[in-house]
């Protein structure tokens, strides 16, 4: 991503058709992982990293499927040209094989 940018559209492709809130908690480096099916706890020097968080919290429902958008724009600085990610699910996510989600973020 350039160093300094602005989010302004975030889309997320909800294939299993759960509608959830999600906050997309973005870093400017890599962040110590949370491990499979706990919460996410970032550590107190990870976030020292995050440059910012953009809640989806806005679904539109297909019948068996849904697509989260956020527009809300999110001016930062990445210094290093990249961008990590951890999305955390206000609720219980129970995604069946082959149908997990997709994130797309457009950046300028």
């Amino acid at each position: 991503v350039p160093v300094h940018c602005t989010i302004n559209n975030v889309i997320f492709i909800d294939k299993d058709d759960e509608g959830l809130r999600k906050d997309l908690v973005l870093f400017s480096e890599e962040f110590t992982a949370t491990a499979d099916n706990s919460a996410f706890a970032p550590t107190d020097a990870d976030l020292f990293s995050c440059v910012g968080v953009i809640s989806v919290d806005v679904f539109y429902n297909f019948g068996s499927n849904q697509i989260g958008q956020s527009t809300t724009p999110l001016s930062l600085v990445a210094p290093h040209g990249r961008l990590w990610c951890q999305i955390q699910t206000q609720g219980a996510d129970n995604i069946a094989a082959g149908s997990e989600p997709i994130v797309l973020i457009t950046v300028e």
